[in-house]
């Protein structure tokens, strides 16, 4: 003999389905995410070959290891090419730091 239904269990439960399933609505989709992340990177390229171009700066991508060389400071960074930009500033931030402490 099969259970009887808890109709008011099962409303609830499509209740909370619901209200999870409004959260998810307002969050980027994957697709988009992809694109937003596809239009970053570009945009980070840009930048370096524009440092490359007017700051005869040099960098490099090797797999997913992307380098950049630029006023003696060199950086590198596995996470794009944005992440390069992040971490030759920081790495230049702290050779100024040090410079300053001597």
């Amino acid at each position: 003999m099969k259970k009887k239904l808890d109709t008011a269990q099962v409303k609830r439960a499509i209740d909370v389905v619901e209200a999870g399933l409004a959260v998810l609505s307002t969050m980027p989709k994957l697709a988009d995410a992809y694109e937003e992340c596809r239009a970053l990177d570009n945009a980070a390229r840009s930048i370096l070959a524009s440092l490359a171009h007017e700051h005869d700066a040099s960098w490099d991508q090797s797999g997913d290891a992307h380098y950049l060389r630029l006023a003696g400071i060199q950086s590198s960074c596995t996470s794009g090419a944005g992440g390069l930009l992040h971490n030759w500033r920081n790495a230049a931030k702290r050779r100024l730091e040090a410079e300053a402490a001597r």
